[in-house]
This record gives structure tokens, sequence and C-alpha cells, in this order.
């Protein structure tokens, strides 16, 4: 540490304090998002967002914005979406996995059944998809390519469930597309010719 310069580091909770009331925002958010024409679909999306969670996506994506000047209705409203898309992904993966609890509960796959809940995924994360893209942050191109990887990259690891992944490569291969390589874009920052990167 050069002379001069104090090391201060944050708790957990003074983290979170930093982006307090975007984070309610993001609650309300989610909330009216998982609002469906099917009321099960609806009662999955508020049994889902009932039941917590560490909103850790949301909580790096606003602090990030804030960190490149940002921040506003626009990066609690993409906070919120990236948080349904993993909810979504969750549902999917409860029924994938015969799973019996999520956080806690029961998940949607004991309540609702597979079918169901496999329908009520999907709406959750085509309505989130269209919010990304409706945002004009990614196109709808993007998107497409990014749901492929990672239905490709699920199906790989769906044959290694029961036997070790052969191969570093093989393995990377893997990683890489079950990332959530859909929502990494370059963006420009204001006033200057320099670009971050962004993954949601």
């Amino acid at each position: 540490m050069a002379p001069g310069e104090v090391e201060h580091s944050l708790k957990a909770a003074e983290i979170v304090a930093l982006v307090e009331e975007d984070l309610r925002q993001v609650e309300q958010e989610i909330r009216a998002e998982s609002e469906a024409p099917v009321e099960a679909i609806t009662a999955i999306g508020r049994h889902l967002h009932s039941g917590g969670g560490k909103r850790l996506r949301p909580l790096l994506l606003l602090l990030s914005s804030r960190l490149m000047g940002g921040g506003g209705a626009r990066a609690i409203h993409l906070a919120a979406v990236i948080e349904l898309i993993h909810s979504a992904t969750l549902v999917h993966d409860d029924v994938i996995d015969g799973a019996h609890t999520r956080r806690g509960r029961p998940s949607p796959n004991v309540k609702w059944g597979n079918h169901t809940s496999v329908l009520a995924g999907d709406w959750l994360a085509e309505g989130a998809h269209l919010n990304v893209v409706g945002s004009n942050f990614l196109s709808k191109a993007e998107v497409d390519h990014a749901t492929l990887r990672r239905a490709a990259g699920e199906c790989r690891l769906g044959f290694t469930t029961h036997r070790p992944v052969e191969g570093t490569e093989r393995l990377r291969t893997v990683l890489r597309d079950l990332a959530p390589q859909c929502f990494t874009t370059h963006r420009p920052v204001e006033g200057t010719e320099r670009h971050y990167t962004v993954t949601l």
C-alpha cells in the first residue's frame, strides 16, 4: 500500500446499504413482472419471489452501474429482469433434478407438478428476455444465441450427471455454455473511447 493510502474494506451489510433503496424497487418490479395471464404462473412467480434469496445478481448489476456513472430506473429494471431469468432457470433445474425443496420450502414442481412448472419457467424466462430486448440492452439475436448455448450446456451436463466430465477442455466447454453468455455485452463509457463489459 502506498504511503498516505488508507485501507478500508466494506462489510456485506455496508455494500448492500449502498443500493438499498434501489434493491427495494427491484423487489417491487420483480413482483409486478411476475404477474401473468394464467393464475398458476402468477402463483409460481410469487412463490419464488416470497422465498427470498441473496439477490446477488441484482446487487452486482446495481453496484456496477453506479461505478460506471449510471444507475436509475433502467438499472433497476434490468436488475429485476436478471433475477427473473435466474428464477426461471431454478424452476427448470428443480424439475430436471427432481428436487423437493427450494430455499427451505416445497419447490414449484412439488406444489404444481412438472408440467405446469416447466411452462411457468418458460413464461418467466421469455418475459424477461422480451424485457432485455425491449430495453435495447441486447438484440433478440444475442438473446436467442445465448439461450441455445445454455440449453446445449445443460444437455452436456445432463449426459455427465452420474459420471465425471472427462478432459479439461470438455469441462471448459460445459462451463462456457452454462455461463450466462447471452447477457454479456460491451457498452461504451460516455465521454470516453473506452468500453466496459457487462455480464448479467
